[in-house]
C-alpha cells in the first residue's frame, strides 16, 4: 500500500536509519543522536535519512570513531574513497566523484553540527571543499522532442500512462511531486488549468506550495480524470491512481503508485515506441526546460514552471542546446527566416471544442476532432471506407465499421485501454 504523503518512503527510511544508530561505534552513538536532535525541524526528513545512511557507511569503513577524526585523517579517508581498489568497480579504483561527494558532505554536516557539543575542535570542517562530480551534461541527442512524446503516448499502456507522459513533458515536475499529487491538487475546470504540490508531501525539494500552470496536458488530464480515474470525486486520493482490478484493493488505500511503477510504465512505453532516449523523469525535466527555453520563456519563467533554481552551468547548457532556435528567431526578425519555423509558446485551439492543442497532438484529446492536415486526411479516408481501428482487450488493433465501434463501446465488449499493471 502506498502513502501519497510519503511517496518515496522518506519517513520510513528515516526511521530505519534511527533504528540502526546502534551500528555506530559506541563512542559515536550519543553524538549521532544529538546530531539528529540538533537537525530536527531544520533539515527535511528525506535529507536526514540520506545523511544518516551515508554517515553509517562512513563509520563502517573507518577504523576509528567519527568524533576522533582530525583534518589529516579526514583527508586520508576521502583519498581512499577516491583511489582505493577496495571501492572501485572493475579496473577503475575508487568510487565515482558524485558518490564520494555524498559521503564527504554527510561527514562535513555531522562534524560542523556537533562542533559546539564536543571538546574536539572541528572548526576545520567548515572549510572542507567538496569533491567536484564528473560532468554529465545534457545533450541534444537525449532531449525528448514532440515526435518522441507523441510516440510515447502511442506506446503507453493506458490513458493514465498517456496522461502521465504528457504531464511530465508539460511541467518537468519531479517524480516525488507527480506521485504525491491528489485529485484535489489539480484544477482542470478553470480556463487556466493549474496544479498545486501536495503540502503534506515529503521530498518536494523546495517546490513552493502554490499553483503552477498546466499548458499542453490539460485536455488529456481532464479526459483521464473523468473517464478512467477510479475515484475522480475523491479529492484526497492520488491523481495518478492505481488501475482498478489486477489485484488492487482500493479499500483504505489512497491509490498512489510506487515510484518504480511509474518508471516501469515509462520504459514500457519507450520499448513499444522504439524510443532509445532516456525516459526517466529526470530527462523529461531536462527536455521540458529545453523546450520552454526554445519557446522563448525567460529564466525566471522557466524556474517558476519547474520549481527549480537552475544553476549557471546548467542554464548555459540549455542555452547552448537552444542556440539553433535562437538563430532562427534572429533571422526571422530581419526577414531572412520562415515565420512558420521554430517552436512557439502559442497553442492553437481545436476547431470544434476550442480546447488548446499541444504541438504533438493529431487529434483533440477532449472531443476527438482531427486537428492536423494529416489527421483530417486520415479521418476522411477512414470515413469514406466506413471503417476504423480500435484496440481490443488484448491490445490488438481490430478493424471495425463505425456502427460496430459504437456498439462495442456501448456494451464494453472492446476496451480502449488495456492494462496489466498498477
Amino acid at each position: 500500500m502506498g502513502d501519497i504523503d510519503d511517496f518515496q518512503s522518506f519517513d520510513r527510511r528515516f526511521q530505519q536509519q534511527l533504528d540502526r544508530i546502534d551500528e555506530f561505534h559506541p563512542k559515536d552513538q550519543p553524538y549521532v543522536k544529538r546530531f539528529v536532535r540538533k537537525c530536527d525541524g531544520r533539515v527535511k526528513t528525506s535529507s536526514m535519512a540520506e545523511y544518516l545512511g551515508n554517515l553509517r557507511l562512513n563509520a563502517r569503513r573507518l577504523d576509528q570513531p567519527l568524533i576522533d577524526l582530525d583534518e589529516d585523517s579526514f583527508d586520508e579517508f576521502i583519498f581512499e574513497l577516491q583511489h582505493s581498489p577496495e571501492y572501485g568497480r572493475g579496473d577503475t579504483p575508487g568510487f565515482a566523484a558524485k558518490t564520494v561527494q555524498t559521503y564527504q558532505f554527510a561527514l562535513k554536516k555531522f562534524l560542523t553540527t556537533i562542533d559546539s557539543l564536543v571538546e574536539t575542535d572541528f572548526s576545520w570542517a567548515e572549510d572542507i571543499e567538496l569533491v567536484t562530480p564528473d560532468s554529465t551534461p545534457v545533450t541534444e541527442d537525449d532531449i525528448l522532442t514532440n515526435e518522441d512524446i507523441k510516440a510515447l503516448c502511442d506506446g503507453a499502456n493506458n490513458l493514465r500512462d498517456i496522461a502521465l507522459v504528457e504531464f511530465l513533458a508539460d511541467t518537468g515536475a519531479r517524480i516525488s511531486l507527480v506521485g504525491s499529487l491528489r485529485v484535489g491538487d489539480v484544477d482542470l475546470e478553470s480556463d487556466q488549468a493549474t496544479f498545486t504540490p501536495n503540502p503534506n508531501a515529503s521530498g518536494l525539494k523546495g517546490a513552493g506550495i502554490r499553483p503552477y500552470p498546466i499548458i499542453d496536458a490539460k485536455a488529456t488530464l481532464r479526459t483521464y480524470l473523468h473517464r478512467v480515474h477510479p475515484r475522480p470525486d475523491r479529492d484526497d486520493v492520488a491523481f495518478f491512481h492505481k488501475m482498478e482490478g489486477h489485484g488492487n484493493d482500493l479499500e483504505g488505500d489512497d491509490g498512489s503508485l510506487a515510484p518504480q511503477t511509474i518508471r516501469n510504465q515509462l520504459h514500457r512505453a519507450a520499448e513499444k515506441a522504439d524510443i532509445e532516449k532516456p525516459v526517466n523523469p529526470h530527462n523529461f525535466r531536462h527536455s521540458a526546460i529545453t523546450r520552454m527555453r526554445r519557446e522563448g520563456y525567460d529564466r525566471a519563467e522557466v524556474e517558476h514552471r519547474v520549481h527549480w533554481t537552475v544553476d549557471s552551468n546548467m542554464w548555459s547548457t540549455y542555452e547552448h542546446i537552444s542556440g539553433e532556435q535562437h538563430n532562427d528567431a534572429i533571422f526571422e526578425k530581419v526577414g531572412l527566416g520562415d515565420s512558420d519555423d521554430g517552436p512557439s509558446q502559442e497553442r492553437q485551439p481545436c476547431g470544434n471544442c476550442l480546447e488548446p492543442i499541444a504541438p504533438y497532438h493529431d487529434y483533440c484529446p477532449r472531443c476527438g476532432d482531427a486537428v492536423t492536415p494529416e489527421a483530417r486526411e486520415a479521418t476522411k479516408e477512414a470515413t469514406a471506407e466506413g471503417s476504423q481501428f480500435i484496440v481490443d482487450a488484448d491490445g490488438e488493433h481490430v478493424q471495425l465499421g463505425v456502427s460496430e465501434i459504437l456498439s462495442a463501446l456501448a456494451t464494453n465488449d472492446v476496451q480502449v485501454d488495456a492494462d496489466t499493471s498498477e
